[in-house]
């Protein structure tokens, strides 16, 4: 199964997050960006650190959460914003 994910989705399951953990992490950025949202001033897309202090909660470290970050800019699903900061599109 590792290889037919590897071609598929282009990341080695053994070394990166699976489906599952990127998608509990979009799931804290879609969170995150909800509850920070209700602050018109503030700035958009969410901070790196609130996202590490969640998905770190429910039990994911912060290298499977910059792994999973990376594969969800990959595939377009959040965006990096300056001063470390992710949002979605």
């Amino acid at each position: 199964m590792s290889d037919l994910e590897r071609d598929l989705y282009g990341y080695d399951t053994t070394s990166s997050p699976g489906e599952a953990v990127a998608a509990n992490i979009k799931r804290v950025i879609v969170f995150l960006d909800g509850v920070e949202g209700e602050d018109e001033d503030a700035p958009s897309g969410v901070p790196l650190d609130d996202v590490y202090a969640v998905a770190n909660v429910i039990g994911i470290n912060r290298e499977l959460t910059d792994q999973a970050c990376g594969r969800l800019h990959r595939v377009g699903e959040i965006y990096e914003l300056a001063e470390d900061r992710v949002g979605l599109p």
